[in-house]
Formats: C-alpha cells, sequence, structure tokens
C-alpha cells in the first residue's frame, strides 16, 4: 500500500514557475498551484495542505500578506516564502506576521529547495505526531481518574453494605468470608489496572521526551547546516566575483586600441585561467550535489596507470605556469615503472581524485617540489596506495580532523588567502570511499603535506569485455573534411558561432538549426547529412524528441548530443533517446574536433 502524498500549495502569479515547480516535484508530494491569494484560500479550506510556497511579489496580495492571514486561519500550516536579497524589509515581516518557517532567495536551487521542503513537513508531521501523543497522554489520564472515580464509588458501595448487613454478617459468618474475598479480588483487579495505567503514562511521557530530545538535536543540526551553507555562499560568492572580476576587466581591456600584442596575450591567459577556475568551481558544486544526491555511477574501463600519471605530470608542469609557479618542481615517484599497471576502475574518478590533490598541493606550495605516484602495498595486495606529497605550508593537527568535511578550508597563519569553494577534499573522499578505497593525510607545518589514498587493485587479466580509455589526440592534429556536411542545432546565435569559428580551419560545410523541429526537418529533407551536432534543450521541439524522430526513418546518421547537463542519468538519457555521443558544455575546440573525429574520420 503506498503512502499517500503530503499535501503542498505553491502560490505564483507566474504560471511557467508554476509548471516548472509541478513538474520538478509532483513525483513527490501531492502538489496544488494557483495564481493569487483568493484561489489560495479557497484550496486550504478544501484540503488539508501541510505547506504553503508563496511568491513575495504578487498583484493584489503580496506573499507575506497572504501568510499573515494565513497564520492566524490555520497557523498549524507550515509556511515558505520565496524572494529575491532586495527584499530585506519584506522578509523582516514574514518572520514577523507570516511567521514563515524559511525564506528561499531567488533563484533557488531544486536540490536545495527539495531538501527545504522535506524538511518543512518533516516538521509539520512531526509536530502532529506529538500533538496525538500529547491527547493520547491527556486521554488515558481522564481514563486513570475514571477508573480511580469508579473504585471509590464500589469502595463506598461495599462499605454501606457492610454497614447494613452488619447483622447478617455476624450470622453468616461464611456469607461475609465470601464478600470479603470478593472484595478482595475487585480491589486487586483494581490496582492491576492502575499499574497498567500508569506504566502506559510513563511510557507516552518518555516517548514525548525521545521525541523532544530528537527535535532539539534535529533543529541543532539544521542550524549548523544553515551556518555551514551561509559561510559557504559568502565565499563562494566571493570566488565567482573573483574570477568574473578578472574575465571581464581583462575582456574590456583587450578592446583598448592601446593594448600592446604582448600584454593582449597575457591577457587572454589570464582570461582563460580565470575561466578555468570558475569551470572549476561549478564542478565542485554540481559533484557535491550528485554526490549527496546518490547518483553517481562508476563507468569501470581500463587504465593504464603510468599513462594516466605521466599525462598528468605533462598537464601540470604547463599548468604550474598559469598559476605563476614555474619554479615548483613537479616529480614523479621513478618506481611506478617497475609496476607498469593496467588496472580495471573508474578512470575519469581517479583522474579526479588525483587532479583535486595535485590542485591542493600546487596552490599551497609556494617552493620547492611536489611528488606523486602509486605503490603496491606488501600488507596487502589486493590494493594500491596513491600519494601525492608537496613541500607547501602544511596542516595544523586540529584541522586535519575536518579538512575532508564540505565547505571546510585551511586558513594560513601568514594572513594569505587562497582561492576554493572547500570542496575539493570533500569530493575526493567521498569518491574514493565509493571506490572500495580510503584516504588520510600526514602533514608537518611549514614543511609539507602528503595525502594518502587507497584502491582495489583489480589488475585486468581479460581486456576482451572492457572498454578501453579514449584514445588521445594531439591538440595540433589538423583536419580536412570538406567532403563533408555538419548540421549545427543550436538555438543560441553566440553558441552557433563559436562552433562555426572553430571548425573553419576544418572547410567543413555546415548547415545551421534553430530549434528541434527545423533539425528535423531538414534532416529529413537532405539526405547529404553525414553528422548532426544537437543541442538538447531547444524551442519548439527539445534535442531528445527531434533525435527519436530522425533515428525513427534513418538510423545510420551519426548524432552528437551538446549538453551542459551534469548528472550521470541524464546522460544516460541522452544515449537512450538515440544519440551516438555527447559532449558537455563548455568545451574546448580540441574537444569539439575529437568527438567529431570519431564519426568522420
Amino acid at each position: 500500500m503506498n503512502k499517500e502524498k503530503d499535501q503542498v500549495l505553491y502560490i505564483d502569479d507566474e504560471v511557467e514557475n508554476l509548471r516548472g515547480f509541478q513538474f520538478l516535484y509532483k513525483q513527490y508530494y501531492k502538489i496544488f498551484v494557483v495564481t493569487d491569494a483568493k484561489e489560495g484560500f479557497e484550496i486550504l479550506e478544501k484540503n488539508n495542505i501541510k505547506l504553503i510556497i508563496a511568491d513575495q511579489r504578487m498583484p493584489k496580495m503580496s506573499g507575506v500578506d497572504f501568510f499573515e492571514v494565513a497564520a492566524n486561519l490555520y497557523p498549524e500550516v507550515i509556511r515558505i516564502i520565496l524572494t529575491g536579497y532586495s527584499d530585506i524589509e519584506a522578509i523582516i515581516k514574514a518572520i514577523n506576521k507570516g511567521k514563515i518557517f524559511k525564506y528561499v532567495t531567488k533563484p533557488w536551487d531544486k536540490d536545495e529547495l527539495k531538501l527545504i521542503i522535506d524538511n518543512a513537513l518533516w516538521s509539520y508531521n512531526i509536530t502532529a505526531e506529538n500533538r496525538n501523543l500529547i491527547q493520547s497522554l491527556k486521554e488515558a489520564n481522564t481514563n486513570l481518574e475514571k477508573a480511580n472515580k469508579k473504585l471509590e464509588e464500589i469502595n463506598q458501595t461495599l462499605e454501606q453494605k457492610v454497614i447494613e448487613r452488619t447483622d447478617e454478617i455476624l450470622l453468616q459468618k461464611d456469607e461475609i468470608e465470601k464478600q470479603r474475598d470478593l472484595a478482595k479480588q475487585q480491589r486487586d483487579q483494581i490496582s492491576l489496572q492502575n499499574d497498567e495505567l500508569e506504566k502506559h503514562r510513563t511510557k507516552l511521557e518518555l516517548l514525548v521526551q525521545e521525541r523532544t530530545v530528537d527535535l532539539i538535536e534535529a533543529k541543532e543540526k539544521a542550524e549548523q547546516s544553515d551556518k555551514l551553507k551561509s559561510a559557504f555562499l559568502a565565499n563562494f560568492s566571493h570566488e565567482i566575483r573573483t574570477p568574473m572580476n578578472a574575465i571581464m576587466g581583462f575582456s574590456q581591456l583587450l578592446a583598448w586600441d592601446t593594448i600592446q600584442e604582448k600584454e593582449k596575450k597575457e591577457f587572454i591567459r589570464l582570461i582563460v585561467s580565470n575561466s578555468q577556475h570558475l569551470l572549476n568551481l561549478i564542478n565542485e558544486v554540481i559533484d557535491i550535489s550528485k554526490i549527496e544526491a546518490g547518483e553517481v555511477i562508476l563507468d569501470y574501463k581500463l587504465c593504464d596507470l603510468n599513462q594516466m600519471i605521466l599525462e598528468l605530470q605533462k598537464h601540470y608542469d604547463e599548468h604550474k605556469v598559469l598559476m605563476q609557479k614555474p619554479n615548483i618542481k613537479l616529480q614523479v615517484d621513478r618506481e611506478i615503472y617497475n609496476y607498469k599497471l593496467t588496472i580495471v576502475t573508474d578512470i575519469n574518478k581517479l583522474r579526479q581524485i588525483c587532479i583535486n590533490l595535485l590542485e591542493n598541493a600546487l596552490k599551497f606550495t609556494e617552493k620547492g617540489h611536489i611528488e606523486f605516484g602509486y605503490k603496491l602495498q606488501d600488507n596487502d595486495k589486493n590494493k594500491i596506495l596513491f600519494y601525492v606529497k608537496d613541500t607547501g605550508i602544511g596542516i595544523e593537527e586540529d584541522a586535519r580532523n575536518y579538512i575532508f568535511e564540505r565547505f571546510r578550508k585551511v586558513e594560513n597563519n601568514d594572513g594569505k588567502l587562497y582561492r576554493g569553494a572547500g570542496l575539493g577534499l570533500s569530493i575526493s573522499k567521498r569518491l574514493v570511499e565509493i571506490m572500495g578505497g580510503q584516504i588520510w593525510v600526514s602533514s608537518e607545518i611549514n614543511k609539507g603535506s602528503t595525502f594518502y589514498f587507497t584502491l582495489p587493485s583489480n589488475v585486468n587479466t581479460d581486456n576482451s569485455e572492457l572498454k578501453s580509455d579514449k584514445k588521445i589526440i594531439s591538440p595540433d592534429t589538423t583536419y580536412n573534411w570538406e567532403s563533408k556536411l555538419l548540421l549545427i542545432a543550436e538555438d543560441e546565435p553566440t553558441n552557433y558561432k563559436f562552433i562555426q569559428k572553430a571548425l573553419e580551419k576544418t572547410n567543413i560545410n555546415l548547415l545551421w538549426a534553430k530549434n528541434g523541429l527545423e533539425t528535423f526537418e531538414m534532416v529529413q529533407d537532405n539526405n547529404n547529412i553525414d553528422l548532426v551536432l544537437m543541442d538538447i534543450r531547444m524551442p519548439l521541439m527539445d534535442g531528445y524528441e527531434a533525435t527519436k524522430k530522425i533515428k525513427e526513418f534513418n538510423k545510420n546518421i551519426p548524432i552528437i548530443a551538446q549538453t551542459a547537463y551534469a548528472l550521470d542519468y541524464e546522460k544516460e538519457e541522452i544515449l537512450k533517446a538515440g544519440c551516438n555521443d555527447y559532449i558537455s558544455k563548455p568545451f574546448t575546440v580540441h574537444e569539439l574536433l575529437t568527438v567529431i573525429n570519431k564519426f568522420l574520420d
């Protein structure tokens, strides 16, 4: 038997917001949506609404005014208000008069809003349950009082009968003894009933106390979570605005006629570096969201560990120059050449863990060297020990207890600020654990740190049923596709212009469709199209539907999805729709050429 869904009322004068909210959460809750306060009160009167979510800015009656009335009419219903950062006065008014449970700033994140809704519904349900428990306790007390009163009445009756029949009892001794025995049995039975009632009342009181403790602990955890989130949002805002300031500033400077060529190259380098930092921040937030939502899917394939290690060394030899640390020596443990291992693992997750640790090592090391590699453990042949060692600032002993927690960052006593959202090590720890390993750190202040992590060895002995890692193509590779015709399905002109320019040197012939319906019609009318680059989110018809319709009459035409989605199950949906491959936004020119070459080579 399915549990009945909790009922949620959402009020917003923007119909699109109502539709979006229903689409995202209808599988979790029974949702009522209205566009004004009058309809909202009608829904509240006719339904068992547990939670009201209202937009602050609405005609006729604002969200705060609506909540002020609703708080008096339906005080038990939880209230959440949606508002912008500029509505601080409305927020204060909502708290004072509307008695809101929570305010959520726009634009809201679907996962964070769901967590807030679940907490609100949990609070409503536990409060209702406590009310029921208290009512049960009151009823039990009432029953106990009635039983006591009944006992008093019986005792009074018995005493009266004893007085009235004293003479008879003296004459009928045997009968008197029987009556005494009967009275004793009745008293014993009532006493047992009283004991049972007392035990039940005690049990109810203990249950109420336990629930109260649980509520207090939940409240403290929620408050701690809010504090961490607030600190994270403040830090994240700074971390976003810092590279954005550099990107916007240097982009404006590039338009000046007085800028020299050498300065332009430096500005472009800085724009690229800050763009990469901004992308890393976004990826970290997406990664931690996927991990906490339990949506991480491991993709096992063959991994040549030495090749991966040497590729990372080459990348960071170049990357350290962008970080203005060219004198840091990046060295690989020579012992890896004794192993030359090929293992079965999730290569992308393993590479991500190594990158997070190398980024940290490079960030916190001002001079000296960074060494990394792997070893087979003597005491456990089923585990591989990876490590990244630096000669950086080191980590205080007390900080080692929390550096793997979300939103936590190590502060240095020299006053220098280091970039980062405080998520890299938390992501690495969770990924290592998901992959069946452990991670830890040893460190000494002003001498450096060494991060270790283990993974199952899974040494490959049969390659026949496993995919190997992607073929590596040099960024300097040139292509000549002058005989090929590529259809670009993209509704954003700036994105199309970038792709057009990126493919200019390949001499490929291009067609442009600005929505899914136009894409379908162009493929249907043109048999010469060799490849479709399909954007997933487009007007009139999205990329999913357009792909399915195209594959119905042309199963052989390759379709590459270009998507900004990041969750693993969304990528599975792309392939399930019929796409042959996908490329995630934002992508580089090299990444674009590489994926296209797979189908035009």
